[in-house]
């Protein structure tokens, strides 16, 4: 057990390590940085074979071309296509605003799962509705870079635009109502996106500069942060495959660095996605992080996982 969580932490640090908006060092400093990959990864083993409805999609709304951000449907789909592969019965929900990008990721990633495309309201309450009576509804929820509610009921970006007409409201899938519970699980690299609201208390604790009006209100049973969601994603299933090795060659595959590379560059090339942070169709770069990093990331997760070896780093 203690070499599991060891492995844990080595993941942690991996996906935190070159975050560059202060979060994670402020809470790190603080002592307050949460570490829930062992336990988000144990709840999702302990219902293997049920439902996880996956929830993604950042619009990007400036420019002449607005579209998604890659960070976020990347992620998405190889961590849907991975717990597919792994017995999960898996969907992917997202907007009519990121339909496009979700879908052309499950393509590219090789995935059979459903996509649920859902942008009107009484849509949205009624698949909410839809699962508070079915036994067979989603045991876990999963954000992966989705944008949610500061407590005015705006949602911003990271500059602080009001772009709540361009993201209809999936949070309310995480909202608990009604008597249907999910285990709720945030991957996320921003206090703007569901979950934020668990580090609200240790933001304002550390003298963290807390900008209210952006900080998302939606809390998750599990958050999880790193320098891009779509790290966060391959450090999950790395999680899930530490607790359950069988899972392992799914890992390598569908978190491969040239499928990433491959789905990054189609992408951009067919511009149906782009970098959220440069605002630009780049292939070489997500979130202004260049690609070579983040490969050396992956690389290092996914031996973690496979070598289950500790003390990895990437500089």
């Amino acid at each position: 057990m203690e070499r599991t969580q060891e492995l844990f932490h080595t993941l942690h640090h991996l996906i935190e390590q070159h975050e560059n908006r202060g979060i994670i060092a402020a809470l790190n400093a603080s002592g307050q940085l949460p570490h829930t990959l062992g336990d988000a990864a144990a709840s999702l083993i302990a219902s293997k074979g049920g439902h996880v409805a996956i929830v993604t999609g950042f619009f990007i709304p400036e420019g002449d071309k607005p579209r998604p951000e890659t960070d976020g449907p990347v992620g998405a789909a190889q961590l849907a296509h991975f717990l597919e592969l792994g017995g999960w019965d898996v969907e992917l929900i997202t907007d009519g605003y990121c339909g496009a990008a979700t879908t052309r990721c499950r393509e590219l990633a090789g995935g059979s799962y459903p996509i649920q495309i859902l942008s009107e309201i009484s849509a949205i309450e009624d698949l909410r509705s839809s699962w508070i009576s079915n036994p067979a509804a989603p045991t876990h929820v999963i954000a992966i870079e989705r944008a949610g509610p500061a407590a005015s009921g705006k949602i911003t970006n990271i500059a602080g635009d009001d772009i709540t007409e361009f993201t209809p409201p999936l949070h309310r899938l995480f909202e608990r109502e009604g008597g249907y519970h999910p285990t709720t699980i945030s991957l996320a690299d921003g206090t703007n996106e569901i979950g934020a609201d668990n580090i609200k208390d240790a933001l304002i604790a550390a003298s963290f500069d807390v900008d209210f009006a952006r900080l998302c209100a939606i809390e998750v049973d599990h958050l999880v942060l790193g320098c891009t969601a779509n790290t966060c994603a391959t450090a999950f299933a790395a999680a899930i495959a530490i607790e359950e090795p069988s899972l392992n060659p799914y890992l390598a595959s569908c978190f491969d660095i040239e499928l990433n590379k491959n789905m990054l560059n189609r992408l951009a090339a067919e511009q149906v996605a782009l970098d959220g942070v440069l605002r630009k169709f780049s292939g070489n770069t997500v979130d202004g992080f260049d690609r070579r990093l983040l490969d050396r990331i992956t690389r290092e997760v996914i031996d973690t996982a496979l070598t289950r070896s500790v003390g990895h780093s990437v500089e």
